[in-house]
């Protein structure tokens, strides 16, 4: 196979998985920003904003010499960073990080691996690799450098650990328990103003 032939072929495998996800909105595309470099995206804007309450000196897009993947040897990336605590924070929205923390002894993660990797085309395989070794990595390597990481799924998990952030990932967590989320829930929660999926949410709505 040409890799001409190869290259189309994976846009059009990522073409048809974009066409059927529901991460997809007009108003919630990242922008650019030319001064940082920084793509950043409403929700982004609106964690950030708010870190800046309780942390002054919060960095945005921050590669640490302590976070570096130990197969590639290259800077993971912290979306932001405070100095003054020595804490990192990741905002896990993209699908590719799935819907929460990745635990091989979960029968949901079980299945849920199952699924992604009976699913064809690249993009999924991307997800499987990211959610299942990509992404436990970096918390190993920020545990065993002494760097704090503090992950959110979506915006209610976000908003829940910044009124209270003593609580752990498993007190503040509001997450479906499956990749494979059942489409009519995911609408009856969002007609309750909720976000638990992470997905086309406006935190400056009125």
């Amino acid at each position: 196979m040409s890799e001409f032939r190869k290259l189309v072929e994976n846009l059009n495998d990522i073409k048809q998985w974009l066409s059927q996800s529901s991460d997809i909105k007009e108003g919630d595309k990242k922008v650019f920003d030319k001064d940082s470099g920084y793509n950043s995206s409403k929700d982004e804007t609106y964690i950030y904003e708010k870190l800046k309450e309780k942390y002054p000196n919060i960095k945005i897009s921050y590669t640490d010499d302590r976070f570096v993947n130990p197969e590639t040897h290259r800077h993971f990336q912290l979306d932001f960073y405070d100095p003054d605590s020595d804490t990192g924070f990741n905002y896990n929205k993209v699908w590719t990080h799935c819907r929460r923390k990745y635990n091989p002894n979960d029968p949901n993660c079980q299945k849920d691996v199952e699924w992604l990797s009976s699913q064809e085309g690249d993009y999924y395989a991307r997800a499987l690799k990211q959610w299942t070794i990509t992404d436990p990595i970096k918390r190993e390597v920020a545990k065993a450098n002494g760097l704090k990481l503090i992950e959110w799924f979506n915006l209610d998990e976000f908003n829940t650990w910044f009124a209270n952030p003593s609580l752990t990932y498993e007190e503040y967590k509001y997450a479906p328990d499956s990749v494979q989320y059942d489409s009519e829930e995911y609408f009856k929660q969002k007609a309750r103003g909720r976000d638990i999926y992470g997905v086309d949410s406006d935190p400056y709505a009125d």
